[in-house]
């Protein structure tokens, strides 16, 4: 009978602190939650360009379509039978200076 009472008093002891750690446990997980939500709503919620900008983009853009054709054709007519892949490979190599290249342009044209 002793016995049964020891692990009952050992069960209420277990659960009175399972009690005591679950209030912060859960209060710490909200905040933690709250903190990486905030975070990305923080970045999601960044300011829209402005018109400028916006025409610049899309000058860069148009620039790069241009200047990407040009460059496959080119490349096509030193080697018809490069790949797909080679192509593409090559366009990623040639991609910043090109962007580079289209922002200079673009911001002289927008002066």
């Amino acid at each position: 009978m002793k016995e049964v009472r020891t692990l009952v008093d050992d069960l209420e002891h277990q659960e009175s602190t399972r009690q005591v750690w679950q209030m912060p446990l859960a209060v710490g997980t909200l905040v933690v939650v709250g903190l990486v939500l905030g975070f990305f709503a923080m970045k999601m919620g960044s300011r829209a360009p402005s018109a400028a900008e916006a025409k610049s983009f899309s000058c860069q853009l148009d620039m790069w379509d241009k200047r990407s054709g040009e460059i496959e054709r080119r490349l096509r007519q030193a080697r018809p039978e490069i790949s797909y892949s080679e192509i593409q490979m090559q366009l990623k190599i040639e991609r910043p200076y090109v962007i580079a290249e289209a922002k200079v342009d673009c911001d002289a044209r927008s002066k």
